[in-house]
């Protein structure tokens, strides 16, 4: 059965993929993913451990080249235009990418600086205040807990303002406090236009912030279209090894 095209509308693609891939020797990590996400978008992608999931957003982060397919972002191939295609997107991984032996504050003005934010002294405090990051401005990353640790993790991702921000797995090891911060977060940058690109396994959070919904199962795209509602039911309907069962909804019956 085809995968169901996301809803169609008169705005910008961000992201778009065709027939994308990558493999590590002989195992396809992901294949065949044909994918448009416009401008203004929240699409969660779901899927089970070694699904593809950290792979495509790898992918769209640029930290990793395809093995076959085409990618193109804001309009742009990946192959020929990446060091610009960074400056655009912010991405938030399973590693916090800060230097373990730096301060929080220390970390937050390198990369403003690597990115070139204007007002740099000002945007980092704003997005301590806003991710509960004061008071551990001073504190070297290593010794922060891993909630602290992704918080600031969010702040580097943020704060070059970036039009479309892929986050995988962002709630992991956030206490519940934390983790109601981070959706009233991406809520806020929902209203002001931020694409964003959201891995999860978490299908209540999932409801809560995304319309769109992308399931992967080993390596393979097996619905892209709206929300469904309870997403566990539906889920387990794509798990199932037959993709003639799958109940796929049609375009805009979210």
């Amino acid at each position: 059965m085809p995968v169901p095209a996301a809803c169609s509308a008169p705005s910008t693609v961000f992201v778009e993929s065709d027939n994308l891939g990558k493999r590590f020797g002989h195992h396809w990590a992901l294949r065949g993913a044909n994918i448009r996400i416009r401008a203004g978008e929240t699409v969660v992608v779901i899927g089970p451990n070694g699904a593809g999931k950290s792979t495509l957003l790898k992918l769209f982060a640029t930290a990793w080249k395809p093995t076959e397919g085409m990618l193109r972002l804001f309009g742009r191939l990946v192959s020929e235009d990446a060091p610009f295609i960074r400056q655009q997107i912010g991405y938030v991984v399973h590693t916090s990418l800060l230097y373990p032996q730096l301060t929080v504050r220390e970390n937050l003005a390198f990369y403003a600086r690597l990115y070139r934010t204007a007002g740099a002294a000002e945007r980092v405090e704003e997005l301590s205040k806003r991710l509960g990051l004061v008071g551990w401005g001073a504190r070297p990353v290593r010794g922060l807990s891993r909630g602290l640790e992704q918080r600031a993790a969010l702040a580097r991702a943020l704060l070059h303002r970036p039009p479309l921000l892929l986050l995988d797995e962002p709630l992991t090891g956030l206490d519940p406090e934390a983790t109601e911060e981070v959706l009233r977060l991406i809520a806020e940058l929902q209203e002001t236009g931020v694409t964003v690109v959201l891995s999860t396994h978490d299908f209540a959070k999932a409801e809560a912030v995304g319309r769109r919904v992308l399931c992967l199962r080993a390596g393979r795209v097996v619905y892209d279209g709206p929300m469904i509602r309870p997403l566990a039911e539906a889920y387990r309907a794509w798990m199932q090894p037959d993709p003639e069962s799958l109940g796929n909804a049609a375009c805009g019956n979210s």
